[in-house]
């Protein structure tokens, strides 16, 4: 039973999708492929008796991420961190260490488990992500023309951008939360409703003329080009306005 378990582990160790490392005195007494693929070596005979601090930008890091993790492990039994670490080739990588003593009276002498995720793609994924929200949003405000968010379910403005004050009279403040029925924008519920159908009915409308009513009442006739996208995993109406 006991050789069964063995090779039962010996299959998840050499298999995971992780990388694991068994290390005492911060070095690597046993190592898997996924830590050997992760930092860019062929088999993990080649790290087998060495430093991880090869796998640091710098002896600084080195030294910063030993007294933190090893202090958590000292206290806590387990440590969790996001680390800026380097390949063979000098490239970046970010991975999230986990580690667990074996012994958590004697830390850094005994040995203890690491597994080490890579988390570069999903990291660059969140930036791409932040970056682009960013520049829409500088696209958005600066947009020449009005411009509005609103819920797909029921209408409710989610952002404006300044223009629709210089446009209709509404400020920003008098906009979100609201719906374009609710301050009278439409003349009239059939005319949003036509405007919504066809919307709906093509998933997007350009140069759509109707006319709005401007805060102090006046009617105008405005082209109207909106669609309807997912932001945020939900559905909205994204709409630019021309008086």
């Amino acid at each position: 039973r006991i050789r069964e378990l063995l090779a039962e582990q010996r299959v998840i160790f050499e298999n995971a999708q992780v990388g694991i490392m068994l290390v005492q005195n911060r070095r690597i007494l046993k190592c898997n492929q996924g830590i050997a693929d992760m930092f860019g070596y062929a088999t993990p005979d080649e790290l087998l008796g060495k430093s991880v601090e090869m796998f640091y930008p710098s002896h600084e890091a080195f030294e910063d991420f030993g007294r933190a993790a090893y202090s958590d492990l000292a206290r806590h039994s387990s440590t969790s961190r996001e680390v800026d670490m380097r390949r063979r080739d000098g490239s970046p990588i970010l991975v999230v260490q986990n580690g667990r003593p074996l012994d958590p009276k004697a830390v850094l002498d005994a040995p203890s488990v690491w597994v080490y995720t890579d988390i570069t793609a999903h990291r660059q994924t969140e930036l791409a992500l932040h970056q682009s929200r960013q520049m829409f949003s500088v696209a958005f405000e600066s947009c020449p023309i009005a411009a509005s968010i609103a819920a797909a379910a029921d209408g409710r403005f989610i952002e404006v951008n300044a223009n629709y004050t210089r446009d209709f009279g509404w400020t920003r403040d008098e906009l979100i939360g609201r719906t374009s029925l609710e301050i009278s924008l439409w003349p009239d519920h059939a005319s949003r409703k036509q405007w919504l159908a066809e919307m709906r009915g093509a998933g997007r409308l350009v140069n759509y003329e109707t006319i709005w009513r401007h805060k102090d009442g006046s009617l105008r006739n405005v082209s109207l080009s909106s669609e309807i996208t997912a932001m945020g995993g939900d559905p909205r109406i994204l709409a630019y306005v021309i008086d």
